[in-house]
């Protein structure tokens, strides 16, 4: 494997030979040109990794180990590369971090000269497991005698060799894996590697689809037998087909959901995003229920010890494990684990779902602090076309950078401070995607609210900021199940220290609708407001639509609702609404147009963004802020004229922030390239500048930030 790099040798020093490679004068950095695919090599040729074994994180910053094995339950190590300029003794913190951080055994550090091998909760390498690679390489060529530099190689591959586990081997892992609240309790500090995390769902999730898949004909044998069912399911489909295909023809789809995983084009497709609803749904209860239980707030059953007995006394039946807690959950939050929609005939077989409880056994999940569900949601809209739907995943930084700019952070942020007492902040985020702005937010009231964990009434306080606090709507199901379960993963860390301290919280509902925000507004005629709420043509109650409402909805959420369609009710409204234009979305603005709130005001050719903008305006309280992240397009669009003139109406423009797609992966939006800039020149707002460097770019599209005008001027 060594000889094999004789061209990139030969490219970097003009040497044939490691030996001459490492004795003649070496001044380009050969990280990732040289000893990264070594190390890659290594792993593959000689320890026996497929190529989808291992995570490559790739990188110059140092913030990741550059490859860490899938299955980090089976391998307990991460290694890392280096240039063979740099001597492998400044690198022991970082790679002691990187075991840290993943709760491992070992970290790998590699230079080319030497490979050295660090023990968790020692000091230097292990010399016994450690090599020096040219000896070998001489030994290799007969050029040198074996020597005990084999023997520490033979040790080396033996312990980090590739291995694969069966079923029964990573249920036996599951059960013997040390519970994360006896770890914390001896003083381990436990992190969450979010990128591998999300990785790892990702990759989970496709292995749960495969396996609805293989079940699909007992689904529709069942559904044979109920049409209510078969009705319901072929509705979503139809409006799947519609996500995918805006101008699909209903009359030329399907008549029956049976006929879906057969015919080709956008019914088959339809079909295979619907398989991925349902498989990411469990996984996110599976996820859900695991942080509960690493948070101490439910029983044990998929982990943290209580699996091993569940198992046993369940007849080994891994199925049985899954329905037992998700009863237990159901007691918890009966919505969520609630069996009355689309997605609960699914059980992962026993292989499946040993394969989901084995692979998040290496994460603390009730330590969840950021948004890890938006991973999903982002893949998940790209399979169908992020464009046309105008649904753009917001990255954690650009969520970060938008609640500092309205200065929600700290405990006067994050709470209205009331003498000794805590009240809460209204905040209403009107398309929430996967939850991220909530997320963040209820990440700061827990971490950054002056929270003692110690104190009952503080930790109520914090769960009540988020549960009467926060509100939101996503029309979508997917994405509206994403944000309640993210939110949820955020708020267990309060439910778990409650319960450790004995004062378990009451049931709770939190205000996060599936509903069109858009239709949240009230129609001009107020007279209506006489006549009951089932005869409104407003739907003042919260409705199911058969379309646009397939997760049924559980009656709770009606108060929450009617909090949200009360105008100048939120501190702050925040969000990345979906960017549509008119164009070839017929059936959305139809529907748009029908909505009694928007008859009056509904404009033609527009963007969808619009009426969300407009709407913003009218739900913030005198003095509350609003921060949205769109195109740049709508400050000069000709048809958005109505819209400039209602937000400088009632809207005072504080900061305008443009960011430039340059440098940025991810699509600029319909507005093509930005570039930096300052406030609308007419404003006579003060300008700004972000507090990231003018020529990085976040993302391409821009953030603007509005302070609603007070009717009397403040102190």
């Amino acid at each position: 494997m060594l000889d094999g790099q004789a061209g990139r040798y030969r490219e970097l020093n003009g040497a044939v030979t490691l030996r001459d490679y490492l004795d003649r004068l070496r001044q380009r950095e050969d990280e990732e040109l040289l000893t990264e695919p070594v190390l890659a090599g290594i792993l593959e040729d000689v320890l026996g990794f497929p190529k989808d074994g291992y995570f490559p994180q790739l990188s110059r910053s140092g913030l990741k180990p550059d490859f860490t094995p899938i299955d980090l339950v089976a391998h307990r190590f991460v290694l890392d590369a280096k240039s063979s300029l740099q001597a492998l003794d400044g690198h022991e913190a970082q790679i002691r971090r990187y075991i840290d951080q993943r709760h491992l055994d070992y970290g790998v550090l590699f230079n080319l000269s030497e490979l050295r091998v660090y023990r968790r909760g020692e000091t230097g390498h292990d010399p016994s497991l450690s090599f020096n690679v040219l000896r070998l390489w001489e030994v290799a060529r007969g050029e040198a005698l074996a020597t005990e530099e084999v023997d520490r190689f033979v040790r080396f591959c033996g312990l980090f060799a590739h291995r694969a586990m069966g079923v029964r081997e990573k249920i036996r892992l599951v059960a013997e894996a040390e519970p994360w609240r006896e770890r914390a309790g001896a003083g381990e500090n436990l992190e969450i590697d979010l990128e591998f995390l999300v990785s790892q769902l990702r990759w989970l999730s496709r292995v749960l689809a495969d396996d609805a898949a293989a079940q699909q004909a007992q689904l529709l044998h069942d559904l044979d037998l109920d049409a209510h069912r078969e009705r319901s399911l072929r509705l979503e489909l139809e409006t799947l087909a519609r996500e995918i295909e805006p101008g699909v023809d209903l009359a030329d789809l399907p008549a029956n959901v049976g006929d879906y995983p057969t015919r080709d084009g956008v019914p088959r497709r339809a079909w295979a995003q619907y398989l991925m609803r349902v498989s990411q749904l469990t996984l996110t209860r599976i996820l859900l229920y695991r942080s509960w239980e690493d948070a101490g707030f439910v029983e044990d059953r998929l982990y943290d010890g209580g699996f091993e007995h569940a198992y046993a006394r369940l007849g080994q039946s891994l199925r049985r494990v899954l329905d037992e807690a998700f009863h237990l959950g159901r007691e918890r939050y009966r919505w969520l684990f609630g069996d009355d929609n689309n997605y609960d005939w699914f059980r992962p077989r026993d292989e499946a779902l040993a394969e989901v409880l084995y692979a998040l056994v290496p994460f603390p999940l009730g330590r969840l602090g950021a948004d890890v569900l938006g991973g999903l949601y982002e893949s998940y809209v790209d399979d169908i076309d992020r464009d046309r739907l105008g649904q753009f995943y917001t990255p954690r930084a650009v969520v970060r950078f938008m609640l500092d700019r309205v200065g929600f952070d700290g405990p006067e942020g994050v709470f209205r401070i009331e003498g000794d007492s805590r009240a809460e902040r209204q905040v209403f985020d009107f398309a929430t995607g996967s939850g991220g702005f909530l997320v963040e937010a209820a990440r700061r009231v827990i971490d950054d609210g002056g929270l003692n964990q110690d104190d009952p009434t503080d930790l109520h306080e914090g769960l009540r900021a988020i549960v009467r606090g926060f509100h939101g709507c996503e029309i979508s199901p997917f994405p509206y199940y994403l944000t309640e379960v993210n939110l949820l993963l955020q708020v267990s860390r309060l439910l778990g220290r409650l319960n450790e301290l004995g004062v378990p919280p009451a049931s709770f509902t939190l205000g996060v609708v599936h509903t069109d925000s858009l239709g949240a507004r009230r129609g001009h005629d107020e007279s209506f407001g006489e006549l009951a709420p089932g005869h409104r043509a407003d739907a003042a109650l919260l409705a199911s639509d058969e379309r646009y409402g397939i997760v049924p909805l559980d009656q709770a959420k009606e108060p929450r609702f009617q909090e949200i369609r009360r105008d100048g009710n939120f501190d702050l409204v925040i969000g990345n609404p979906p960017y549509v234009f008119e164009s070839g979305n017929k059936v959305l603005f139809d529907r748009l147009r029908a909505l009694p709130g928007w008859r009056d005001d509904y404009r033609g050719k527009s963007d969808y963004l619009y009426y969300f903008l407009a709407m913003a305006a009218e739900k913030l309280a005198p003095g509350g802020r609003l921060c949205v992240i769109t195109p740049a397009g709508w400050m000069n669009a000709g048809n958005a004229d109505w819209l400039r003139e209602r937000l400088a109406g009632a809207l005072r423009l504080d900061e305008l922030f443009l960011f430039g797609s340059i440098g940025s992966s991810r699509p600029s939006g319909p507005s093509g390239r930005l570039a930096w800039g300052r406030c609308h020149p007419r404003s006579k707002a003060r300008s700004s500048s972000p507090r990231t460097p003018r020529r990085r770019p976040i993302i391409g599209c821009g953030s603007s930030c509005w302070r609603r005008k007070p009717r009397r001027l403040a102190p």
